[in-house]
């Protein structure tokens, strides 16, 4: 081997070490990019009212939750009567009404609740001052949101836990979301609203009355996220991936009550005492772990079959599938109460 040949040798041998240097750094600076600088996976949850038990999957975007799973969430708002339409659609990727989804499911559409935020709902009739008791219902018009949606469910069970026939004895007035229902009251163009805590202790604040504070007895999942069927089977990764960041979202505003106090502000005229009561309340409210109990879901499926007496109603296996949360759950170190 003459010299020429050795240096020649030398010198592809330095080539492949530097050009194997060179993707080893690479590599190492790919996997050390954060995942905001990461082409990030758009998402879209319906949110189906601007509310306080939306307002974790805001903070978790906030916090990057998402976006650490290679997500970048958006929230449009979709109206509850449309949202399952939206899912089978395509519209949307995810929707958080989780009685909304349940009843869906229990319909025939191909959807599934897979994670629930809360398993109470964060609701409240408030009526006119002059209305004292149940009983003095009879007659009245409440503001609700749509026939059907989850403050038409609430009343008409309040109603009957007053000895009253929701059918007969009370009117439901379609206003449409939170603050339009709080304008009617105003205008005394009803006599009562069903609305969230905050904006129950708001109105009070004015002289009305929170008659029946509906958080303390209704078992049913308001806020959760519904998915089709298709995206589920075929994309249980994406799923997983939502579902990962929707739990520490959950569990972050369980245990940090900072951020979740100031998006209560944020939502509604509240002092800091009266954002600290609403914060308890939905605490007390949320799930642990994203699983509701199963009355909450089996409420839903009631009020189906009591619209259609002749239907057969699936079992709560048939409508949720929370196989890939106990996975997120499991490798998140977050156990059952």
């Amino acid at each position: 081997m003459t010299l020429a040949d050795s240096t020649c040798r030398v010198r592809r041998e330095d080539l492949f070490l530097f050009i194997l240097v060179i993707m080893l750094i690479h590599f190492i600076t790919l996997a050390a990019t954060p995942a905001s600088a990461q082409t990030l996976q758009k998402i879209k949850i319906g949110i189906p009212a601007v509310n306080v038990l939306t307002k974790p999957f805001f903070i978790g975007q906030d916090l990057g939750f998402f976006r650490q799973e290679g997500l970048d969430a958006e929230f449009p708002f979709v109206r509850p009567e449309l949202g399952a339409a939206g899912l089978v659609k395509g519209e949307i990727d995810y929707f958080a009404s989780g009685d909304t989804t349940l009843r869906a499911a229990a319909g025939g559409l191909p959807v599934k609740l897979i994670f629930a935020m809360a398993d109470h709902g964060d609701l409240a009739l408030v009526v006119r001052s002059d209305i004292q008791k149940g009983t003095d219902l009879k007659g009245k018009k409440i503001a609700v949101a749509s026939p059907r949606t989850l403050p038409s469910v609430a009343m008409m069970e309040s109603a009957r836990r007053y000895g009253l026939d929701p059918l007969k004895d009370i009117f439901l007035v379609s206003v449409g979301d939170l603050l339009p229902r709080y304008q009617a009251l105003q205008a005394g163009a009803v006599d009562g609203m069903v609305v969230d805590t905050a904006l129950a202790i708001m109105a009070r604040n004015k002289g009305y009355k929170i008659l029946d504070p509906m958080w303390q007895w209704m078992d049913l999942v308001q806020i959760g996220l519904g998915v089709n069927d298709r995206v589920l089977k075929q994309n249980p990764d994406f799923v997983y991936r939502t579902l990962k960041a929707s739990l520490r979202s959950l569990v972050h505003v369980r245990t940090h009550s900072a951020e979740m106090i100031k998006a209560i502000q944020s939502v509604r005229e509240v002092n800091d005492e009266e954002a600290k009561f609403v914060y308890d309340i939905i605490v007390q409210n949320m799930t642990a772990n994203g699983i509701p109990s199963n009355r909450s879901v089996q409420v839903s499926l009631d009020a189906i079959k009591a619209d259609n007496p002749d239907k057969k109603i699936p079992t709560i296996d048939e409508v949720v599938d929370f196989g890939l949360l106990r996975r997120a759950q499991r490798e998140l170190g977050i156990k059952a109460p």
